[in-house]
């Protein structure tokens, strides 16, 4: 994927996200509360995905 379509595809999700906040009539810290949720559950995710990678890449090497 190329960069200018990366950065169209990132402006076109964070101005859904924004609607989708406005629809919701979230407050400004309702907003952040849910971006640090999503951030951090994601993040435990990725981090669990990895884990289970280099144990799979530990098991092929032995």
């Amino acid at each position: 994927m190329e960069k200018e379509e990366q950065m169209e595809r990132i402006a076109e999700t964070k101005q859904s996200i924004n609607d989708l906040f406005i629809e919701q009539g979230l407050t400004y810290g309702e907003v952040k509360r849910v971006l640090w949720q999503l951030m951090h559950e994601f993040k435990r995710k990725e981090e669990k995905y990895l884990d289970g990678s280099s144990i799979q890449v530990l098991e092929k090497i032995n």
